[in-house]
């Protein structure tokens, strides 16, 4: 008696695979296509996700308690959440700050790469890799300065981002349901 091996799954997976890829890849230029009413879905998105981060932040805090600057994360946890619950009550409020939201984030964000970058180079030893930390670091804090001096270069540049990271999303879904590993 043969095994025979059953084939359903896979078809699930790789059928999930593309209908996601589809998806994705038409709401991806879709919000290209209507930048006001995404920009109010990315609003709420930002939102909810900054509640989310700041129940990570918090958690991660108690997480490492012995290390140096748990006080501050699960502060700024605090801080994440209470401005998470605040613009979700008021959108338009969320709406008009979310480029300085997001501007001040990437800026924490790049800040603390070039830290670490200053970290990996510690004590004469320069450890490899700690130029890509400086300068990905020194260019998200560029980027983060041109969205908070510009809220329409930041407002344009949330949109338009994130239409290409679904797109970009589905794509690579498709071409793995098209081009598939053996």
């Amino acid at each position: 008696m043969k095994n025979k091996k059953c084939y359903c799954g896979k078809f699930l997976y790789w059928t999930a695979v593309m209908i996601f890829g589809v998806l994705s890849t038409v709401f991806g230029i879709w919000i290209l296509n209507h930048p006001a009413i995404s920009y109010i879905g990315i609003a709420y998105y930002i939102c909810f996700m900054l509640i989310i981060f700041g129940a990570y932040q918090m958690v991660k805090a108690f997480d490492n308690q012995e290390k140096y600057r748990w006080g501050m994360k699960f502060f700024l946890g605090i801080i994440y959440i209470l401005i998470g619950f605040i613009l979700m009550g008021n959108i338009i409020w969320a709406e008009e700050i979310l480029p300085y939201i997001l501007g001040f984030m990437l800026m924490y964000e790049g800040l603390e790469y070039v830290a670490i970058s200053s970290v990996k180079q510690e004590n004469g030893t320069a450890i490899r890799g700690w130029f890509w930390y400086f300068l990905f670091g020194l260019l998200t804090v560029i980027f983060a300065f041109l969205i908070i001096f510009h809220p329409l270069f930041g407002f344009l540049n949330v949109v338009v981002w994130t239409g290409m990271a679904f797109i970009a999303t589905g794509l690579s879904a498709l071409i793995s349901f098209l081009f598939p590993r053996r």
